[in-house]
């Protein structure tokens, strides 16, 4: 059906980079394994599958979160942990947004400037890391906020920390280059999410 090329040139792991030290990707890599791409026109669409995937999620994403805080807005509670389902879905667009264009579009095109300028590369991968580990940390606080540990000024209080805290982390992490930071940000974030209340 699709024409699925693979290029020799590039390998799998190019894609994690970013996001993992080197040690962690020879775990698992040992060989170089090219990575699948499609072509249309000019453009090359690496890793066609989680293309399609990041697409539907950013589209459902910001519909879910569109609907969310409309939805919110008909109640008349002021409580702001109505907003963090809504906040999440938004994250959730754009992480799956920014993954597009750091995982899979990458040449052909406008793109060709764009992935040879470090500040766009460095705004995309920092975005993807800010929204991916944004999510379980606000999906915890939903939960404990709707168990009602948490009254509404300190929900949103702490809503705010995490926000600027995760903030000033992803800068000094694509500041730093640092791919022990994105990963340790990355692996906080699972054992938020992971975290049985």
């Amino acid at each position: 059906l699709l024409d699925i090329k693979f290029d020799d040139t590039r390998e799998y792991t190019e894609t994690i980079k970013p996001f993992a030290p080197e040690c962690i990707l020879n775990l698992a890599f040992y060989e170089p394994i090219p990575v699948q791409y499609y072509e249309i026109d000019k453009w090359r669409i690496y890793l066609p599958g989680l293309a399609i995937d990041c697409a539907l999620g950013a589209f459902q994403g910001l519909i879910l979160g569109l609907n969310l805080l409309t939805s919110t807005k008909n109640c008349k509670t002021k409580n702001p942990s109505l907003l963090l389902p809504a906040i999440n879905m938004f994250l959730y667009a754009g992480m799956c947004c920014s993954a597009l264009l750091v995982h899979c579009i990458r040449d052909g095109g406008p793109f060709d400037e764009w992935s040879s300028s470090v500040l766009s590369v460095k705004f995309f991968v920092g975005m993807d890391i800010y929204c991916t580990t944004c999510v379980p940390a606000i999906m915890l606080l939903d939960t404990l906020s709707e168990r009602r540990l948490f009254g509404a000024q300190q929900t949103r209080i702490i809503l705010l920390c995490i926000f600027v805290l995760k903030a000033f982390a992803v800068i000094v992490a694509v500041q730093l280059e640092s791919r022990w930071a994105g990963f340790v940000l990355h692996v906080v974030s699972m054992i938020l999410y992971g975290c049985p209340i």
